[in-house]
């Protein structure tokens, strides 16, 4: 058992601890008995969790997968200035809801950071990406005067590169019909999509399976087919590889084309604006065209996730502002709230065993974005897109079936997946006391990506019954020590729970294994996160009582008692309260709640 400072990286790096941190003491972590506090990397045991990324000011913004502050070259910088508020004057898209401002941002030579899914909430030295290498039996081919090495399909993508070209193309010749005023920069854009050949699309392709599906497995790799797959698919799952590649020439060619592509992606049929007569995506009129079109809305997400995390200040709005919100519409119509397997289980044939998985692919894509949805809420304060009370949708299987290529190879294996537990049944188990939790999820075999959905869902429930709740303004809830809100205690027993059975799976899963997992394996980072939010809300919330049991109005942290409630009870507004809301500085919200 260790204690991490609230200031720990401050302190490491011979700075005063602020003294709003000190307030929040010191947090324990369970730790091996030979482990030492560490610094930005963590342990590889993945027992100690990064707090001081989520607290400390210098630390906090930059391990978000976010472009570092302009002002430092290395994000990892302690002197560096972080969290500031986003250079407002970006280039941004095309729309009257957006800046009319460059339409064809950041052009092929431009040099932009890259950005890393494996810094999400934290360095964590175990997780950096892995490059993507030629399997040894592959054949290398390199076209004359380019090296990029590609498999002997690639020569098969052509005609899809051609397509993707000329789609991309029509998309700039529209946008400068609407936006004359760019068309002196049409010129890096048209050079830009040029470059987009079979061996582009074969290579980006190839980063995204090795980096980015480790973290967000809603495709089925095994029998994904880039011959077949739409475009909005492919382009997306290319602009969202390019992000890891280590050529930043590639990165910075497909940064450029990020609006073009979100562009084209939302203005196909299904995904752009409903009028009278709209071709709808959930609509076919055989099972494959349904999958088909089913892929269309798997690449607006993809496009929305690389837009929230790589595009410009605009790009980043829109994300998370309109096309999140289109494709959980989208969502909706396929009916992915309740996607459950129901009679697709057991598997008898390569048949049932081939609609298992595309079913399987929508109970992912659900969950996935139900995640996502959270995580808005988690970086930028924004109300989810969810109902939760329009869920009717099953845990996904456990990823060992879904590598599965043929009903054969399961037969092989000897493993069949079985029903899953609902997620919101396995959120209401964790509600219940610590014993009774135990036996209940004893059979469910739970693993990390289903704490990591739980710890979501946890947290959207958390913020929308304290912070999101307009009684907590009311500090006379708390006029004494031995008070407790009645919406917290049922909170703090569903995070005893999800840490107890947390600790189990960590226990049972061998360290090597877990090395190769994805950011799911980072899910107490949320619970960490909730925990010091709990605790600030207690210590801000209660006033300071003098001896004679009266508020007191000069204590640190406390405004003036404000209207009474009764004869016994007083009133005072949160000292953190109002937070800001959509803010474009990733966890700037949080900042102010932690007082940091």
């Amino acid at each position: 058992m260790f204690c991490v400072p609230i200031n720990s990286a401050a302190k490491s790096a011979g700075k005063p601890p602020c003294q709003k941190a000190k307030e929040l003491g010191k947090v324990c972590i369970r730790a091996p008995p030979n482990a030492k506090p560490t610094g930005h990397n963590r342990s590889e045991s993945r027992d100690a969790i990064p707090i001081h990324h989520l607290l400390n000011p210098e630390d906090f913004i930059s391990h978000f997968p976010i472009r570092p502050n302009s002002n430092s070259s290395n994000p990892n910088d302690d002197d560096a200035t972080q969290g500031d508020q986003e250079d407002s004057s970006e280039p941004s898209p095309w729309s009257d809801e957006f800046d009319r401002a460059d339409v064809f941002a950041a052009s092929a030579g431009a040099e932009l950071e890259r950005f890393d899914f494996d810094s999400f909430l934290g360095a964590f030295g175990t997780m950096g990406a892995t490059p993507w290498t030629l399997e040894p039996d592959m054949p290398l081919l390199t076209s004359p005067g380019d090296q990029l090495p590609l498999s002997s399909s690639a020569l098969a993508l052509e005609p899809r590169a051609f397509e993707s070209r000329q789609r991309l193309l029509s998309t700039v010749s529209n946008l400068t019909t609407i936006y004359p005023e760019n068309q002196n920069l049409t010129s890096d854009v048209y050079v830009a999509i040029e470059k987009i050949t079979h061996m582009e699309l074969d290579h980006c392709i190839h980063l995204y399976f090795e980096n980015y599906h480790r973290h967000c497995p809603l495709l089925h790799r095994p029998s994904f087919q880039a011959l077949l797959a739409p475009i909005p698919l492919l382009l997306s799952m290319a602009a969202l590889g390019a992000t890891y590649s280590p050529d930043k020439g590639r990165v910075s060619l497909w940064t450029s084309l990020l609006d073009v592509v979100e562009a084209y992606i939302f203005d196909c049929p299904g995904l752009r604006e409903e009028f009278v007569g709209s071709f709808n995506l959930a609509e076919a009129p055989s099972e494959d065209m349904l999958h088909y079109q089913f892929q269309i809305l798997q690449g607006a997400y993809l496009m929305v996730v690389v837009q929230y995390f790589s595009g410009n200040l605009a790009g980043r709005r829109r994300a998370r502002r309109q096309r999140f919100s289109r494709c959980f519409d989208v969502a909706r119509a396929f009916g992915l709230p309740t996607a459950k397997h129901g009679n697709f289980l057991p598997l008898h044939d390569e048949i049932s065993f081939q609609r298992w998985i595309r079913n399987e692919c929508r109970v992912r894509t659900m969950n996935i974005i139900l995640s996502l949805d959270a995580a808005m809420g988690v970086f930028n304060n924004v109300p989810t897109r969810a109902n939760y009370s329009e869920l009717d949708l099953e845990l996904p299987c456990h990823q060992q079936y879904f590598e599965f290529a043929t009903y054969l190879d399961m037969t092989r294996a000897g493993l069949y997946p079985t029903p899953r537990l609902k997620l919101t049944e396995a959120f209401q188990r964790l509600f219940l006391a610590s014993d009774q939790a135990r036996t209940a999820f004893e059979n469910e075999n739970l693993c990390f990506w289903d704490m990591m959905y739980l710890i979501h869902v946890l947290y959207t429930y958390f913020w929308q019954n304290t912070y999101g709740n307009p009684l907590i303004h009311i500090s006379g809830l708390w006029a004494h020590e031995s008070t407790t809100h009645p919406a917290i205690q049922p909170i703090k027993t569903a995070l005893a729970n999800w840490k107890m059975l947390w600790d189990d799976i960590r226990s049972e899963t061998n360290r090597i294994s877990t090395a190769d997992m994805g950011f799911e394996t980072t899910s107490d980072s949320y619970w960490t996160l909730i925990n010091l939010m709990m605790q600030r809300l207690e210590t801000k919330s209660k006033p300071a009582i003098n001896v004679q049991g009266q508020p007191t109005n000069g204590s640190e942290g406390h405004l003036p008692p404000g209207p009474s409630l009764g004869d016994k009870a007083t009133s005072a507004r949160l000292d953190f309260l109002p937070v800001e809301a959509d803010c474009d500085s990733h966890g700037s919200h949080l900042r102010g709640i932690l007082g940091l």
